[in-house]
């Protein structure tokens, strides 16, 4: 979940953008990984291009499903807190793939890096157990390529 403050809030977007608020900064108080998502849509006469902070996996769902005839989803970062990426700092990467383990007690989250790394948000004694759902949330193979 981001956080604003209303002083953050910039006026005068209402001409280019009635709909939205613009907002100088956001605060990100959990520590658990969140999503920087480029988008390109895609329009009659320019395409836009913007980033997308998506703040939790369902929401990064939500996001993939807009991928398609007007909307193109270009990449997907990785923003992971220290205590994910076993560093002392927070690291954003690029997500290769992304898959959800659903036991009845737990769902976990297994986000793959290129270069064959992988992080675990959740138990990992999950992984080994036979009875468990997998889910692949997001791989590259389900974005479009620019050439």
């Amino acid at each position: 979940m981001f956080l604003t403050n209303q002083q953050a809030q910039i006026d005068g977007l209402g001409l280019y953008a009635p709909n939205f608020s613009a907002w100088a900064y956001v605060e990100h108080t959990l520590q658990r990984p969140w999503f920087y998502v480029a988008t390109t849509e895609l329009g009659e006469q320019a395409d836009a291009f913007s980033m997308v902070m998506a703040c939790s996996e369902p929401m990064l769902s939500s996001i993939l499903g807009l991928h398609g005839v007007t909307v193109l989803v270009d990449s997907v970062l990785l923003v992971s807190p220290g205590h994910i990426n076993k560093s002392e700092h927070w690291q954003m990467e690029p997500l290769e793939r992304l898959d959800r383990y659903t036991s009845a007690a737990t769902t976990v989250f297994v986000y793959h890096l290129y270069g064959g790394r992988r992080y675990v948000f959740g138990d990992e004694n999950i992984l080994n157990s036979v009875v468990v759902q997998i889910d692949q949330i997001f791989s590259t193979s389900m974005i479009a390529v620019k050439g």
